[in-house]
């Protein structure tokens, strides 16, 4: 039997097997109901720009407060940058199809920033400078990839919106605590 807690949040439709998994009933926005130094992993993807800048930053101290020496949080989120440099017709059109863009140059970028409620912009370099200045040894990954198996895999965002586009849009960090 696994006896490493694993905590995702924001989870949606995406119960993930041998994990805890929260949506609304766990409000990431307030300190976490977990004991200092109990969690082996946390995983958050696409849900941690849906809150304020100074409630995703308490976020993140919450899940370093939570997480065991050497725990690890996993996360993603849609990057401005990445779609900036990467968006191309298909994904305008993809966009335009759902009503969020006009199917223009930029049209990526005012979609991620005006439409999802989204509350915060990310891009790698400052999504690896919070987690860092958090107390998190950082490293970039790719979407399903990880080091640790019980990671590896678990992203479902490519689900709802295609693989092509969910690698137009999304970065993913691994934070481990020190």
């Amino acid at each position: 039997m696994d006896n490493k807690l694993k905590l995702q949040f924001g989870c949606g439709l995406n119960y993930l097997k041998g994990w805890d998994n929260f949506d609304a009933e766990i409000d990431i926005t307030k300190r976490l109901p977990w004991e200092n130094d109990t969690v082996s992993f946390c995983f958050a993807e696409h849900v941690t720009e849906h809150v304020a800048i100074r409630e995703a930053y308490n976020f993140f101290l919450e899940v370093r407060r939570i997480l065991k020496p050497g725990g690890v949080f996993r996360i993603a989120v849609p990057s401005v940058v990445k779609i900036q440099k990467l968006e191309n017709d298909n994904y305008r059109q993809f966009l335009k199809n759902h009503g969020w863009a006009s199917g223009e140059i930029g049209s990526g970028v005012f979609a991620i920033t005006m439409h999802h409620g989204h509350q915060i912009w990310f891009c790698e370099d400052i999504l690896q400078a919070v987690l860092t200045a958090v107390g998190f040894s950082v490293k970039i990954c790719q979407s399903g990839e990880s080091d640790h198996d019980e990671l590896r895999g678990i992203d479902s965002h490519h689900r709802a919106i295609g693989k092509e586009f969910n690698e137009i849009e999304s970065i993913v960090a691994e934070g481990t605590k020190i």
